[in-house]
């Protein structure tokens, strides 16, 4: 049973590890003195440890009388140092001294003497206390490890901001370091988790961001590549690239989370994602509050999910007894088809028998209170052909987050959640002939660390067998997709070896490629849909084919697939059944891994690796055979791929869904024009719900059809009054009959609902376009922040004396070039909170001159700039209260920027206000 048994725990957990996972595969074992030294008995342990329990290896703890040294140990990895009569110690008032702490730690009360008792067997805590190290440099070759104390240490954000950890942490509870990479599929899943959470409420009622600094570290991105990776996705949170502080960790795998908590001591160190921001949230508040004590979370206590393994929560041991089997299979059928047995791991609870008011008995689950549990039945039964398994089952729990999972012999085939709140027919399986016999069915219900849905319950009952013709209009069950494999049935070995059998399955379904929608079926092109499976166990390897990547077995012929295999294990994450549909691409993917000689000890088992053949892709896929009246499995993957895009179209109202966050970019959606020309694509959030909780800010990017960034929109500045400038505004020219692809997403990858549409404008368009919207980046070679989308610009006295766009070339053209525009009566991307013309008017508020914003450099300009404000609200439309920009109005956005930018005037951080006409055509 420990097979099943791990199936149905990595199956609660959605992870498959490389390593052992949660307590079932590798229980920790509680530290015993036994298992430290091989001492059968002691006279003293002292233990060396932080106020919350925390013991520090390798410090010396010596025993003396008065000043002369009876005996000298060091402390084990647990923080304990144990004194035999070996050493010549035996029960005695000896003083306590402790030596060669690591830096950063010191006695919590060093007027305290400790002392030994009289008697053997007896312990002694030492208590330490921690402080981040900002009086001495960190060491050249120092690396640090979990339990470390830091160094004090400044990086240079992404946004041109200095974070410094000792000042960071005198306003926060604690910081999370997050390592990362723009090309690591992993580590961009984890960051929607990340910042949900980091906009949460923790237990405490308190807003994370009060009490939690992120800095998300790149390992090997630059500032410009982090700071347009941040903005792309709406991440609030403080991330930075090309930092040196990152050769002062073991980042070898990523991502890499570290807490560094308020006594700068790292107390947490995860590798792999955590896609649930209930386990950031979690992870958070054992860190912030004022009852917290220095602590490490170790290896085991708090898993936090993602692929290194893990439960994302602390499991919890049951307090329940478990009933009787026999009476168990009463309630589960009475014509005693089937036979229970419990798990037998000691964080297994049970499923409980009770009755309902109609006097009928079912199964309860019995971790319905507890968080961070998991109950889980094993049920035993013979199956015929034809054979359909049907159950009961009432499911009211946390949408999406608490599931009951039903795995058969080891295969997750189905997971419920969500408040249905009354008894629902499910068919379980449908058994084919060559599936005929014993089998045994998993029931495994899985509570998270927090969060609670409905009543948090999940009740079964009547188990039973019937047959197809129970399915469909009018019976109880109406419909059923039932979970396939594409290859099945294992050849006999005796086969393989004699040559009889050259593949390593009997059967294998007909793959046949649909033209219209660019996927693979089952049978024939309206078969059911054929999917792979890149984050799970397959029929051709027991490791999934994203950790093969990640651990570089699938190279083919020098050519390295990692990349590929993570980008679609990434859209696997994001799939609403953890499959991808197959295209074209896919297959040849998993063809070529087919061909891989994978090293020894990576595969299932190396003596059925046969030589390679053409049908050998399909074992790594899957189906769903369909029964009944309802609906069959369709694209799980709508809107997360490109091959999943869904259409949106020209002249109507579209309306798009960001159902979920995903990262990078958002919700998928293709359009294809019917002329070529300039289109614009803009969103419709009225007025009305700016400010309020229902006010969405939607962001798009357009993508052309080899899925490169062509265009981005975020804020409209310039929307019509009755819209909110939140809404997004993007023109940009697009060729006839060719796909297009625009991604829409919420801020901060947040969820909701929008309105917005795509409207032919002509075949040229001159469009008022910010100059640039930053944020600013930093050059690490030059060690200068810039403005990185500044556009080219030049002045000609003897022209027209003003500024114009010269469009990159410096040469002048009426036709596609622009005058510059200062924007006084719109908030801007460098003064974000009010307008240049309400900063002019409150101006006079203030007698003293020297107050006013627009006093610069010895000089008072408000009355300049209302000389401009006045011409600027004659124009009309959308030029209405933009000044052109000529040397005067230079030279004050100059000064005001060198005040005001935060950074003593960057070069071109006056284009932050500005805006010019951006002239679209084909070229």
């Amino acid at each position: 049973m420990k097979f099943f048994k791990k199936i149905a725990l990595l199956a609660l957990t959605g992870v498959t590890a490389l390593t052992c996972g949660i307590a079932v595969a590798c229980d920790k074992e509680e530290e015993t003195q036994q298992s430290q030294d091989g001492l059968t008995e002691y006279v003293y342990k002292i233990s060396v440890q932080s106020e919350g329990g925390f013991g520090l290896k390798n410090v010396t703890v010596g025993l003396y009388e008065g000043n002369e040294l009876v005996a000298e140990k060091l402390t084990s990895a647990q923080g304990n140092a144990y004194f035999t009569q070996e050493d010549d110690v035996k029960p005695d008032e000896y003083e306590v001294r402790i030596s060669d702490l690591p830096a950063g730690w010191d006695l919590a009360d060093d007027s305290i003497v400790y002392q030994t008792s009289n008697r053997a067997q007896t312990d002694l805590n030492v208590a330490l206390s921690a402080s981040l190290i900002t009086d001495e440099q960190i060491p050249s070759s120092k690396v640090y490890a979990l339990g470390d104390v830091m160094y004090d240490f400044s990086v240079q954000t992404s946004a041109g901001s200095t974070f410094t950890l000792s000042e960071v942490l005198e306003e926060k509870d604690m910081v999370l370091l997050n390592f990362w990479a723009t090309w690591c599929g992993p580590c961009k899943s984890e960051f929607p988790a990340m910042q949900n959470a980091y906009k949460s409420n923790g237990a405490n009622g308190e807003l994370i961001s009060d009490n939690v600094a992120i800095l998300a570290l790149s390992t090997s991105d630059d500032q410009t590549a982090v700071a347009s990776f941040k903005a792309e996705n709406g991440l609030s949170f403080d991330m930075a690239g090309g930092s040196d502080l990152v050769a002062r960790f073991n980042t070898a795998s990523i991502p890499v989370s570290i807490i560094v908590d308020r006594y700068g001591v790292i107390s947490y160190w995860h590798v792999g994602s955590m896609t649930a921001a209930s386990d950031f949230v979690g992870l958070f508040d054992k860190f912030i509050g004022d009852d917290y004590k220095q602590t490490v979370i170790g290896e085991g206590e708090y898993e936090g999910g993602g692929e290194g393994g893990g439960s994302g929560s602390e499991l919890v041991k049951p307090n329940v007894s478990a009933p009787s089997n026999a009476d168990v299979d009463k309630v589960l059928n009475a014509n005693n088809q089937f036979k229970s047995s419990w798990d037998s791991g000691e964080y297994s609870w049970p499923f409980v028998i009770k009755t309902d008011s109609n006097n009928e008995k079912y199964l309860l689950a019995a971790n319905q209170d507890t968080h961070g549990s998991y109950s889980m039945l094993n049920v035993e039964f013979t199956a015929k052909a034809d054979d359909a398994l049907f159950l009961d089952a009432w499911v009211d729990t946390e949408l999406d987050a608490d599931f009951l999972h039903i795995i058969l012999d080891g295969t997750l085939i189905h997971s419920l959640s969500g408040s249905k709140a009354s008894w629902q027919s499910y068919c379980a399986y449908v058994f084919t002939a060559a599936e005929a016999g014993k089998h045994t069915l998993t029931l495994t219900y899985y509570r998270d660390s927090n969060g609670s849905g409905g009543e948090d319950e999940v009740r079964i009952k009547n188990m039973r067998m019937g047959t197809l013709s129970d399915i469909g209009t009018g019976k109880v069950v109406k419909g059923a997709n039932i979970f396939r494999y594409a290859a099945t049935q294992y050849n006999d070995p005796a086969t393989i070896a004699d040559g009889t059998k050259k593949t390593q399955y009997a059967n294998y379904i007909n793959p046949v490629f649909n033209e219209t929608d660019g996927y693979y079926h089952v049978g024939a092109q309206n078969g059911p849909l054929l999917f792979a499976d890149f984050m799970g166990v397959t029929q051709w390897n027991e490791y999934d084919l994203w950790q093969l990547a990640y651990n570089s077995y699938l190279v083919y012929d020098g050519m390295n697939l990692s990349d590929t295999v993570e980008d679609h294990a990434w859209a696997t994450t994001n799939s609403s059944n953890g499959y991808v549909p197959v295209t074209e691409d896919i297959k040849n993917l998993l063809d070529l891994i087919a061909q891989i000689d994978v090293e020894e000890g990576a595969k299932a088992d190396e003596t059925k690796h046969l030589s390679y053949h053409d049908k050998e892709w399909l074992e790594m896929c899957a189906y769903y055979s369909h029964y009944g009246d309802t609906e069959p499995v369709g694209d799980p993957t709508r809107g997360v791929t490109f091959a999943g895009a869904i259409p949106i179209y020209e002249n109507k109202i579209n309306a798009i869904d960001c159902n979920m966050s995903l990262v990078p970019l958002g919700i998928k959606h293709k359009f294809t024009p019917t002329k070529s020309g300039v289109y614009h694509f803009y969103s419709l959030v009225e007025k009305e719900y700016e400010g309020t909780d229902s006010c969405y800010d939607p962001q798009c990017w357009i993508f052309d059809e080899n899925e490169n960034q062509i265009a981005y929109g975020d804020t409209n500045l310039l929307a019509p009054k009755h819209l909110s400038m939140d809404n997004f505004s993007i023109h940009v020219y697009l060729e006839k009959d060719v796909t297009y692809y625009a991604l829409f997403a919420m801020f901060l990858n947040d969820t909701g609902k929008f309105d917005m549409r795509i409207d032919y404008v002509g075949e040229t368009y001159r469009s008022l376009t910010n100059c640039a919207i930053g944020p600013y980046s930093y050059n690490e070679v030059t060690s200068e922040t810039y403005v990185p989308d500044a556009i080219t610009y030049e002045y000609d006295e003897t022209f027209d004396a003003y500024y114009h766009d010269v469009d990159g070339d410096k040469v002048y053209t009426a036709e596609k070039d622009s005058l510059l525009y200062l924007d006084l009566t719109n908030a801007t991307y460098l003064f974000t909170t009010q307008s240049l013309q309400s900063i002019i008017e409150q101006a006079y508020l203030y007698e003293d001159e020297t107050k006013r914003v627009f006093y610069l450099n010895g000089k008072d300009y408000t009355q300049t700039m209302q000389k401009y404000l006045y011409f600027a609200e004659l124009n009309n439309d959308e030029l209405y209260g933009k000044a052109v920009v000529d040397r005067e109005l230079m030279d004050i956005m100059l000064l005001l920027t060198e005040k005001y930018d935060g950074f003593g005037g960057i070069e071109n951080s006056w284009q932050l206000m500005c805006y010019y006409y951006a002239y679209m055509d084909l070229g």
